[in-house]
């Protein structure tokens, strides 16, 4: 399927008591439909991947595939310390249907995390899993970094396919799309660098904002595509509050914006906790300044 465009990296409703809310993200999903997303990344950092059980993880693909339409992008992250752990999620994730996996580094141990090890991690996971996988670096999380040159030896390989840089790093992102071999679709997870990276070569966004703000996020990808760069821009301007409140205030924030603007955030797994009211009123005022309120 063609690797670009606007996704959310989808957010995992829970119930009060904890329990995820397939109702709940059903609906969500349903509600996304015609903003014109390119499709939906499931379990990644944003959905509180790390907190989920091994059948959690299933469950939210099954519910994911019975209600994404098949020319639709579905995104699996495989997030995962052991080869071996990837290796069989991967396989999982595949037999759900999705089109993608999504693959981030181990980083437990991350003094050991060479790159010589990475690579061996990455071919691996690669020659083993029977969907096509994208590389995921958020050394913010992680503390392991994918280098432009690791990234670049790996683009060689069939069957790992492009990549998500949440990195934020714009001079590795730009390295990155000089050097890779191509085509190897990029995409960005930091909203304040999605219009800059779209004009150095990059397919689309993964973004928490687009939970809330699909259409305008759309909007800007399209006046990019047309080459209308003062749209892109007027637009960037215009969604920067809630980029700022959601890089701030993490999962938390786009959690209390969902809820806000009709969607089912919900709580977040313990032990992240809900915005309090404070900042709650600090992302009703970015939302409002961003003209989606």
């Amino acid at each position: 399927m063609d690797l670009r465009g606007i996704l959310p990296p989808v957010a995992t409703p829970f119930d009060p008591l904890g329990e995820i809310d397939i109702a709940a993200l059903v609906s969500n999903l349903r509600r996304w439909q015609g903003t014109g997303l390119a499709g939906y990344v499931l379990l990644g950092s944003t959905s509180e991947t790390v907190y989920l059980t091994e059948a959690e993880r299933a469950r939210v693909l099954e519910a994911a595939r019975s209600v994404i339409p098949s020319d639709q992008l579905m995104i699996s992250g495989v997030i995962y310390e052991a080869t071996g752990q990837a290796i069989a999620f991967s396989k999982a994730a595949a037999a759900l249907g999705v089109n993608y996996v999504l693959v981030g580094a181990p980083n437990y141990y991350k003094d050991r995390m060479t790159e010589a090890v990475l690579h061996a991690f990455y071919t691996e996971v690669a020659e083993h899993s029977p969907t096509p996988v994208l590389l995921y670096n958020v050394p913010q999380f992680t503390g392991v970094s994918l280098s432009p040159n690791l990234i670049a030896k790996l683009s060689e390989h069939p069957n790992i396919v492009g990549m998500k840089d949440s990195s934020g790093n714009m001079a590795g992102l730009s390295e990155i799309l000089r050097r890779v071999v191509a085509p190897f679709p990029v995409f960005v997870g930091a909203p304040f660098m999605l219009l800059p990276s779209l004009v150095l070569g990059a397919v689309g966004g993964i973004l928490g904002i687009a939970h809330f703000a699909p259409r305008l996020c759309v909007e800007l990808f399209q006046a990019c595509t047309r080459r209308d760069f003062l749209q892109a821009r007027t637009l960037h301007f215009q969604l920067a509050p809630a980029m700022a409140v959601t890089a701030a205030y993490g999962v938390p924030a786009i959690k209390a914006a969902m809820d806000m603007l009709g969607y089912v955030g919900g709580p977040c797994r313990r032990p992240l906790q809900p915005v309090d009211e404070t900042t709650r009123e600090i992302v009703k005022q970015a939302l409002s300044a961003a003209k989606l309120l």
